[in-house]
């Protein structure tokens, strides 16, 4: 990182010596202080990242959700979550070992990530399971991108090398409803969808006002 400071006066000859000695000393306690913030938030954003597949951790991911509902109780604005559970995953540790099974992980990051827009949130939920925030979606839109999720993921792991077979569960839920009181019950509906999508068979998406009507 590279910064300039300039001192400037319409006066000919006005700096002095002193004056460079004090504008170092300055630039120098510039330079400390903004190197300092940079390692705060490099330190802040390893806090919050799963360290093997680079997406946010469960303690980020409960942030961004709870920012969200505060939107969502002032203004209305709509949000979905999607669990995703990767099926059969400790067959896969178990064949191929944990080696094969932590690439597995990294590349369908990869593989949602290329789904998602900018502004929406994929967190490393525990071991085999992802959740997604997606902002100013509803449900319907929701299972839409979930669907394209599960059909990309098999072939977009086979290509980077993973294990091939690779199928995905997904529920979907979103915050609409007076039956909503907040953020534990919209993951508690995605996660139910979830559970219903794998007793039904796995390798599918569900929405949870499907199976909750």
């Amino acid at each position: 990182m590279i910064g300039i400071l300039t001192f400037d006066k319409n006066e000919e000859h006005f700096f002095t010596n002193k004056h460079a000695y004090l504008g170092t000393v300055f630039a120098s306690h510039v330079a400390i202080a903004v190197h300092n913030a940079s390692i705060f938030e490099k330190t802040k954003e390893i806090a919050l990242t799963d360290p093997l597949t680079k997406a946010k951790n469960r303690r980020a991911f409960f942030d961004f959700m709870v920012q969200e509902d505060k939107v969502f109780k002032r203004y209305g604005t709509v949000f979905s979550l999607l669990m995703i559970d990767i099926d059969f995953f400790k067959n896969i540790n178990d064949r191929f070992g944990h080696q094969a099974g932590d690439k597995v992980l990294r590349d369908l990051v990869v593989t949602i990530k290329s789904d998602l827009r900018d502004s929406d949130i994929i967190c490393r939920y525990g071991g085999e399971e992802f959740a997604v925030l997606l902002p100013s979606i509803n449900e319907e839109a929701a299972f839409e991108i979930a669907g394209r999720i599960r059909m990309k993921g098999g072939e977009t792991l086979t290509k980077a090398g993973s294990v091939q077979g690779i199928t995905l569960s997904i529920g979907c839920a979103d915050r609409l409803g007076p039956h909503i009181d907040g953020i534990d019950t919209l993951i508690s509906m995605a996660d139910r969808a979830l559970y219903h999508a794998k007793k039904s068979g796995r390798n599918r998406s569900v929405r949870y006002s499907k199976i909750s009507s």
